[in-house]
């Protein structure tokens, strides 16, 4: 599959991603936040937790998105979020978690995986 590809998918599947977490109550922060340190696909208001989300678009299996959030992405996803935290002081009384969103796209309909605290320091 093209990078061309890759980055269409990806970019729907982050739209679904967006009208799922509306859907269940979520405020949108920011999408696509990006700094020197890499990128978090979506920042989220859950009442009054900050979720940090990364979302994985795939045309087949959950198992491929799963496997693909190594320790380095993991690391990454981190350093990210505390580079938006010192940004934006207006949210360094919340709590924070992670979450990894999955949208896999097999079906006439999308199948979502939201995958609560998906990576822990």
């Amino acid at each position: 599959m093209s990078f061309k590809n890759n980055t269409k998918i990806g970019r729907k599947g982050e739209d679904i991603a967006i009208q799922f977490l509306l859907e269940n109550s979520y405020e949108i922060v920011k999408r696509n936040y990006y700094s020197n340190q890499g990128e978090i696909d979506i920042i989220a208001l859950d009442d009054e937790e900050l979720v940090f989300i990364e979302v994985k678009t795939r045309v087949r299996d959950l198992e491929t998105a799963l496997a693909s959030m190594s320790p380095t992405k993991c690391k990454k996803i981190i350093r990210t979020a505390e580079d938006f935290l010192s940004k934006n002081s207006r949210f360094e009384d919340h709590f924070t978690r992670f979450d990894l969103l999955v949208v896999i796209l097999n079906s006439k309909e999308p199948v979502i995986h939201h995958i609560k605290e998906a990576i822990s320091f």
